[in-house]
């Protein structure tokens, strides 16, 4: 993987590929390109991919059922669609179904795709790094149980000090001062 990213560009028409790929150079990202959806599922079965952009009129499959599919195969990979008819309705459906992060429609503006893609995995990273900030939480708090469970008199210490802290929150801002 790159430094900023893998994506796949997901378009049957050759040229929007290549516009695509052409918008996005020189962003320090890795570019994958596939022209059908069963040649980008074999790129994500072999290639760690951060973000996939997937036109959403494809022969043979439509884009929600891509994105479905991408989801299963990467479920960390963020997925927008792109689509050169305006409908809201599929926009919707594929954003709140949590199948895409954005939408975005044919023409595009550069500025705005590399800004949707750069936001994107930013996004992408502060995701995977709660989550593994919460599961470090929970591997800590699984040792600390074990700890207070082999150690009454922690517990016992644990407990006095929480109980000074509440009271500490409790009292009146600026009671103490004389």
């Amino acid at each position: 993987m790159s430094q900023h990213g893998t994506v796949l560009l997901v378009d049957d028409e050759p040229h929007v590929l290549a516009a695509l790929r052409r918008c996005l150079l020189g962003d320090g990202l890795r570019i994958l390109v596939a022209e059908r959806p069963d040649q980008a599922r074999e790129i994500l079965e072999r290639e760690d991919v951060d973000l996939v952009l997937s036109d959403f009129d494809m022969p043979g499959e439509d884009g929600l059922t891509f994105l479905r599919s991408v989801g299963e195969l990467r479920p960390d990979a963020l997925r927008v669609m792109l689509s050169g008819r305006a409908d809201l309705q599929v926009a919707f459906e594929a954003v709140n179904d949590g199948l895409a992060y954005r939408f975005l429609t044919k023409p595009w503006e550069e500025v705005e795709v590399r800004l949707l893609i750069r936001r994107a995995l930013e996004h992408r990273t502060d995701r995977l790094r709660v989550r593994e900030l919460s599961l470090l939480v929970e591997r800590q708090a699984a040792v600390f149980a074990q700890i207070l469970a082999r150690h009454p008199d922690c517990r016992e210490l644990l407990e006095s000090v929480l109980e000074s802290q509440e009271a500490e929150l409790a009292s009146p801002v600026g009671a103490s001062v004389g």
